[in-house]
């Protein structure tokens, strides 16, 4: 996990007694962009950026970066319950998620795609389905 250099003031009112979230996703205006960070500041994985801000939880789950990849992680705890090893993947919608493996990122300048690669759904727990 990354440390944050620089500690968010106001960071402590994520995790107070009663607070059930082991992770914090904050906007850092330093140095740009949202942050999950854990009690210790570290960062556990990237949020995945959707229409201007975090991706939006559906059937319980959100999607992340990390190390280039995307996965899931549980909109209650915030853990990883799909490992990041996708390279494009869409939200989960009736319990299922098309990802893709090798699918490229496109864009005209105004609206962003992707193509090519390998897909497959993938259940809320990252098993393969029809």
């Amino acid at each position: 996990m990354k440390q944050r250099a620089i500690e968010p003031e106001w960071i402590d009112d994520c995790f107070v007694a009663d607070n059930p979230f082991r992770y914090c996703i904050y906007l850092d205006k330093e140095a740009g962009g949202f942050r999950v960070v854990d009690a210790q500041l570290r960062e556990p994985y990237q949020v995945y950026l959707f229409d201007n801000g975090p991706d939006y939880p559906q059937d319980g789950r959100y999607r992340i970066r990390l190390d280039g990849k995307i996965g899931f992680a549980d909109e209650e705890t915030g853990a990883i319950v799909v490992a990041p090893v996708y390279d494009c993947a869409f939200p989960f919608k009736d319990g299922k998620a098309s990802v893709g493996y090798g699918c490229k990122n496109e864009s005209d300048g105004e609206h962003r795609w992707w193509s090519g690669g390998h897909w497959q759904m993938i259940d809320v727990r990252g098993k393969v389905v029809e």
